[in-house]
């Protein structure tokens, strides 16, 4: 499970060669597919975890077959101001999460943007773009997994991904159940919280 840049795995790679491709690899990055109508458009200079270190995630993506939780569907997945009751009243971690997505918010602009962009909702606080992909890596079957003809191609400090017919097939996430994994999310911190009580 990667959810930043892609260094510990490319250097595993070079260290074991062929050693990833045995692994089961999930990885949240990528700018793949185009965002859908209604949300921020998404591209190389958008994806941090990616391009942090360009080289070692071209290593990682040629050596794997990995599953890819790209930035278009992280983006269909919100924490809410609408949330915060729900999570103020699962105790000391549900406040934790529920104080940092507002500092977050308040500090990043993320309620304007929420109110840009009509696939977005309008108290938006965060995207769950972790969260998303360390579901997708425990199995969660809210999501909808196709294979993608990807090129690479490096260039100008970026790696680029393009769709390319007869490029070699990424597995990426393309579709998420939105509301399923808010329902989720918020489910598990409250289970969390529970276990951590007295």
């Amino acid at each position: 499970m990667a959810v930043g840049p892609l260094t510990n795995l490319a250097l595993l790679e070079v260290a074991r060669p062929g050693l990833l491709g045995r692994a089961a690899v999930v990885l949240m990055g990528g700018h793949l597919p185009a965002a859908r109508p209604g949300f921020p458009p998404v591209g190389p200079e958008d994806d941090f975890n990616v391009q942090q270190d360009h080289l070692a995630a071209r290593i990682v993506l040629e050596a794997c077959d990995p599953l890819v939780v790209p930035l278009a569907a992280t983006a269909q997945v919100h924490l809410r101001a609408a949330d915060l009751p729900r999570l103020r009243a699962a105790g000391p971690l549900g406040v934790l999460l529920a104080d940092q997505a507002q500092a977050h918010a308040r500090d990043q602009g993320i309620g304007e943007l929420g109110r840009a962009w009509a696939g977005l909702p309008d108290d938006l606080l965060n995207f769950q773009h972790d969260p998303l992909a360390c579901a997708v890596a425990l199995g969660w079957d809210g999501v909808t997994v196709e294979e993608v003809p990807v090129r690479l191609a490096a260039g100008g400090g970026r790696l680029r991904m393009t769709e390319a017919a007869g490029a070699r097939p990424l597995r990426v996430v393309t579709a998420v159940d939105g509301p399923g994994f808010a329902e989720a999310w918020l489910a598990a911190v409250e289970r969390a919280s529970a276990l951590s009580r007295p």
